[in-house]
């Protein structure tokens, strides 16, 4: 591309640009009449494009007024300046392209930051489900333990008291029937039993301790009599 380095507005002659007619601000054609303008001159400019004339000449501070220019004002001054102007848009003109350019990467960009909040937010979106998902699944998996724990705990201490319950009825019944009675003459019996088994054994043992000690006594004698 032939860019050539634009002309800036300060390298242009400081002439100051002459105000704009002020036309009518119809838009209307109207009818023709032959000989209504004698001479050549700005007049002969529809008033709609005088309009947008002055309005480039006021865009670019044109020392002339497009819309209302003769002859008169093609001076060698005006022109320079007219001229240097020119030349600054011509040359700004031809990087409107590699603006556009520019401009189309920043639009991209700035595309691309928006899809990515988006794809952010459903992100956290799904990272929010997910957790409340696995917290919820924790939360009724412990919630179910809780209730297991609490009907079995339950339930043993109901078959518990039962069965205490059960053991007392029949050791009452037992203690209050005839067997109660003649399992007291039974322990009684033991107990008398128990107290001879134990009457016989320390006679026992004393009688062994007894032939101990004769026995004793009498290897003692009988070593004597040999000394």
């Amino acid at each position: 591309m032939d860019i050539r380095k634009a002309i800036t507005p300060s390298q242009t002659i400081n002439i100051t640009p002459m105000k704009s007619a002020n036309p009518s601000s119809s838009s209307s054609v109207g009818g023709f009449k032959a000989g209504q303008h004698k001479v050549a001159s700005s007049a002969m400019i529809p008033a709609p494009l005088r309009v947008q004339l002055s309005a480039v000449s006021q865009k670019y501070a044109l020392p002339i007024d497009l819309g209302n220019c003769g002859i008169k004002d093609a001076t060698p001054e005006t022109i320079k300046a007219v001229r240097a102007i020119a030349d600054m848009v011509e040359g700004n003109s031809k990087l409107l392209p590699e603006l556009m350019k520019q401009t189309s990467r920043i639009i991209k960009g700035d595309i691309k930051e928006a899809e990515f909040q988006a794809n952010l937010v459903k992100a956290a979106i799904k990272h929010g489900e997910k957790l409340d998902k696995a917290t919820s699944a924790i939360f009724l998996a412990y919630a179910k333990h809780v209730a297991k724990s609490a009907r079995l705990e339950h339930r043993t201490n109901t078959r518990a008291a039962l069965l205490e319950k059960r053991e007392q009825l029949y050791a009452n019944h037992y203690q209050n029937s005839v067997f109660g009675a003649e399992s007291q003459i039974i322990d009684a019996e033991f107990e008398v039993a128990a107290n001879n088994q134990k009457s016989l054994s320390e006679a026992k043992q004393k009688r062994i301790e007894f032939n101990q000690t004769h026995k004793e006594k009498l290897r003692d004698y009988v070593n004597q009599a040999y000394e």
